[in-house]
């Protein structure tokens, strides 16, 4: 064996090569391990350029050896008909399908995979690198990989939801974009100890809607809590519905909220007012006697405007601790603004203003919106800005304001495993944790708060570690 082989394990250590096998990234504590952790990720790249080689190489003998339709075909049945547009984000997922899975007749003639084809015709034996390569793409079943750990600018250590299975991804441009917890469609190819994306489908999934897809899967193949079939991993129909199920999820997600209702803390549909009030008196007077209104906050100058916020104790529906904002109070030199998020919320707000008030104001109008109008304002706006970088505001605040969110996270964290939750049938995380059909769909849920709060600042953020150690998890 050549040591200058791209793929050849160098660094001294022993891999098992067979379906099963965990690969992961040594740990860097002296010079020598360093070395070696630098020539394994030297070898990835190599291996990855290598198969982009032999992806263009058989793609040509493929339209050479079946003809100019045999591509198309291929396409087609892998997508369903999606046009190249739509079907972008499975390019890599569907190459790999196509040259080292799917048949290449359709007919009983021959049904080894092109690559497989090609293998033989070319000897390929006598170029053992590229042998090794295509044997471990021919070998490599399709997975439902989820993200465990992300080592920037080197790979993933990742988990198949399908077989248990373990590894490291070497994939430097993916570990920008990941996140914990997301899962990943993938065939991952083990390369004398080396792993990396063979094919990847690049729309991840979150957890909720990996963990429904799996347990899809698993019905499909009547597997409970065992690892799903390697015979069913490694077929190409399954692959191909596999991937419909996936796009079937993605299309969901993407229109989850199209004809979702959503509602305040009291119950109420979202839907922000303004009603206007002119001054009929100073304007001193009136952030006076606002103070009367249940609730009203000292006032705050925000430019040339008082603003007061009006709070309410949390509800029974609120699960959040702390008081609840149910209005802004906006006094200019000429005019009074009462903001709300329902019609409910508006009318008790004015009728307490009015009350509060009394002739210093008058009533000019109400503009009402609703959440329709909202997300299409929103839509156009994005199609209309330039775009940027997501920047959490969070980690844009005074000092001041960062000290009051790290006490409102580090008691929304003490305080989470004793609220009933909605998504949990109502039971707490705590009793959840301890009631086995409650217990994964608890972990879940940690799951897609910890992916979803990864990218904010540590301590503007709950601490689902510390949550997990809580409930024993």
């Amino acid at each position: 064996m050549n040591r200058n082989d791209p793929c050849f394990c160098g660094s001294g250590r022993k891999y098992k090569r067979c379906h099963g096998a965990t690969t992961s990234p040594p740990t860097s504590t002296s010079g020598a391990e360093t070395f070696a952790r630098r020539s394994e990720i030297t070898r990835a790249n190599a291996c990855k350029r290598l198969d982009m080689e032999l992806n263009e190489q058989l793609l040509h003998y493929a339209q050479r050896r079946f003809g100019r339709t045999w591509i198309p075909e291929g396409i087609s049945r892998f997508t369903g008909g999606l046009t190249e547009a739509e079907s972008e984000t499975e390019r890599s997922l569907l190459a790999t399908w196509m040259l080292y899975h799917r048949g290449a007749s359709d007919s009983d003639e021959d049904v080894r995979p092109v690559a497989d084809i090609w293998r033989e015709e070319h000897r390929l034996y006598r170029e053992a690198t590229k042998d090794r390569l295509v044997k471990a793409h021919l070998d490599a079943p399709l997975g439902i990989w989820e993200v465990q750990s992300i080592e920037p600018g080197v790979g993933s250590q990742l988990t198949d939801l399908l077989s248990g299975e373990e590894r490291f991804v070497y994939d430097a441009s993916s570990t920008a974009t990941l996140e914990p917890w997301l899962g990943l469609l993938a065939y991952v190819v083990d390369c004398d100890g080396i792993s990396f994306f063979g094919g990847l489908h690049l729309q991840p999934l979150p957890p909720t809607e990996t963990n429904m897809l799996v347990k899809e899967i698993r019905r499909l193949t009547r597997v409970r809590t065992k690892p799903v079939s390697l015979e069913f991993r490694t077929d190409p129909d399954a692959h191909v519905h596999v991937a419909a199920l996936w796009r079937a999820a993605q299309h969901q997600l993407e229109h989850k909220f199209d004809n979702l209702v959503m509602q305040n803390t009291d119950g109420h549909v979202i839907a922000p007012q303004s009603d206007h009030f002119e001054l009929h008196a100073d304007r001193k007077l009136v952030v006076k006697r606002l103070a009367k209104v249940a609730g009203a906050q000292p006032p705050e100058r925000i430019d040339d405007d008082d603003v007061i916020m009006v709070m309410q104790p949390p509800s029974a529906r609120d699960t959040m601790p702390g008081n609840t904002v149910v209005g802004r109070l906006i006094v200019s030199s000429v005019r009074l603004t009462i903001e709300t998020n329902s019609v409910e919320r508006a009318d008790a707000l004015r009728n307490a203003v009015e009350a509060a008030v009394d002739d210093a104001i008058r009533f000019q109008l109400r503009v009402s919106e609703n959440m329709e109008s909202v997300r299409h304002a929103a839509q156009r706006q994005s199609k209309s800005a330039p775009a940027v970088s997501y920047v959490d505001p969070r980690a844009d605040t005074p000092p001041e304001l960062q000290a009051m969110l790290q006490q409102f996270y580090a008691q929304h964290t003490a305080t989470w495993a004793d609220i009933g939750l909605p998504a949990l049938e109502g039971m707490t995380p705590r009793a959840a944790a301890n009631d086995r059909r409650m217990r994964p769909r608890l972990e879940t849920l940690l799951k897609d708060l910890e992916q979803k709060e990864s990218s904010s600042p540590a301590g503007l953020r709950m601490d689902i570690p510390a949550i997990r150690r809580a409930l024993g998890l």
